[in-house]
């Protein structure tokens, strides 16, 4: 008896070859769809991140115009020019040569630009009904008046005004920290 058995590939039927060749071309094809997705998305996140801070973004600084920075620095001092009371100079002669104004609630000369028609009225305000004493550097009595000229090198008050002071630079502190905070 003789052995007629013919093998032959069935028509149809891949080989183990092509079943894992074609495995792997799926697999290669889903890593690549997955790389894809994930950086299409990427990018979609980015753009929206992008217009969503345009369309936030306030159009306006909610702080104050600051004056121009002087260059170089002090001869008496040395100190770097603009450091000096809002740039209004060093003396009250400076200060008044370049049209600032002086502020009892800070203290200092300041430009023009820096203080409001609301500043005085906070003045008047923190000021209103107190029967603070105000001595000058030279001895003599202030009235508010004269404290508001800032005519003098330092002056002397109560612990109460003191306090009262610090309780302005807290709420003006409070209103830098939350722009949108009104200062009154």
């Amino acid at each position: 008896m003789t052995n007629n058995i013919k093998y032959s590939q069935l028509d149809g039927t891949p080989s183990d070859y092509e079943l894992e060749e074609k495995s792997h071309a799926r697999r290669q094809a889903r890593s690549i769809s997955l790389i894809i997705s994930f950086l299409a998305g990427l990018i979609a996140m980015g753009v929206i991140a992008v217009v969503y801070s345009l369309a936030t973004s306030q159009k306006s600084s909610l702080a104050r115009n600051l004056p121009y920075i002087r260059q170089g620095s002090d001869p008496v001092t040395g100190l770097p020019a603009s450091w000096s009371h809002g740039d209004c100079g060093n003396s009250l002669q400076d200060a008044k040569a370049r049209n600032c104004r002086y502020s009892i609630i800070l203290h200092s000369w300041l430009p023009q630009s820096c203080l409001t028609e609301a500043d005085d009225e906070d003045e008047k305000e923190m000021y209103k009904d107190r029967l603070w004493s105000y001595k000058s550097s030279s001895g003599r009595n202030l009235t508010l008046e004269g404290l508001g000229a800032g005519d003098y090198e330092y002056f002397q008050t109560s612990l109460d005004w003191h306090v009262t002071h610090c309780m302005s630079w807290i709420h003006t502190l409070r209103a830098i920290i939350t722009p949108v905070t009104a200062l009154r």
